[in-house]
């Protein structure tokens, strides 16, 4: 029943994890969101908080371009129009 807010990188050479160092604010502790990279970036969405909490927030993870730098940026406030009601246990593509 405990929902994390770190990150964790996997590195298939080695067979290796590595908690990562992130900047900025991270999102709140959650469980059952979907993440998808596209290029530099891992965009998380929705996920459930406990107790009745349930998120529709958008959140970037940048990587940098040594890929050994990493950062937290919340986009929900950046984004227009209406998005998807919040949501966990969903897939994303």
């Amino acid at each position: 029943r405990t929902r994390y807010n770190d990150a964790w990188l996997f590195h298939t050479d080695s067979k290796e994890w590595r908690q990562l160092q992130v900047q900025g604010t991270c999102p709140e502790p959650r469980a059952h969101f979907t993440a998808s990279k596209v290029g530099p970036r891992v965009y998380l969405f929705g996920g459930y908080g406990g107790a009745g909490l349930v998120f529709n927030d958008l959140w970037v993870l940048n990587i940098g371009a040594d890929a050994e730098s990493f950062s937290w940026e919340d986009v929900t406030t950046q984004l227009q129009g209406a998005g998807p009601s919040p949501r966990f246990d969903h897939a994303a593509y």
